[in-house]
């Protein structure tokens, strides 16, 4: 009787620790399905930030051309207008037949002095562009950080799940 009960008590031992074999194997095969589509997110996620330092790294480097231009046409600009000046003067000392050409020159200071602020305008709108792909760098970043957190959460999970499979068969033994 007493064996009897020992290998009654052994097998409901046996059909308990297959159930909790099952269960733990269909929470490991969830648990990786969760990480799978997780690893897909974080890759997904990586390629959007490497796609986004790349635009970046293009923008600034456009925005650097530009900026370098923009230095190169004001100097440029400023040249012109010192010259502007000079002939300004001469032509204002000049006998009155020069007054057209004072009148040309000032024209064309009002015009380089346009221009220089329509350079200046495009130039506060890349640096603003480029302010916005560096937030949306940021976030980027943020996010990934968040899903790779999530993922060591996961991981430690499933680690616990087979330590607890492990003791659980020991104990059976």
């Amino acid at each position: 009787a007493e064996v009897q009960a020992a290998e009654s008590k052994v097998q409901l031992l046996e059909e308990e620790l297959g159930s909790m074999e099952a269960q733990a194997a269909t929470e490991v095969a969830e648990r990786q399905k969760a990480l799978d589509a997780m690893d897909a997110q974080v890759a997904e996620l990586k390629q959007r930030l490497a796609s986004s330092q790349a635009e970046a790294k293009a923008e600034k480097q456009e925005l650097c051309s530009q900026l370098e231009a923009a230095k190169q046409r004001a100097a440029e600009l400023a040249r012109e207008h010192e010259e502007a000046e000079q002939r300004l003067s001469r032509a204002t000392s000049a006998a009155a037949d020069e007054d057209s050409t004072k009148t040309s020159l000032l024209e064309r200071l009002e015009q380089s002095e346009a221009a220089a602020e329509q350079l200046k305008e495009k130039l506060h709108k890349a640096v603003a562009k480029g302010k916005s792909l560096l937030a949306e760098k940021k976030q980027l970043s943020e996010e990934l950080g968040a899903k790779e957190a999530m993922l060591k959460e996961i991981a430690s999970e499933e680690s616990q799940l087979c330590e607890q499979s492990t003791r659980a068969q020991a104990e059976h033994r």
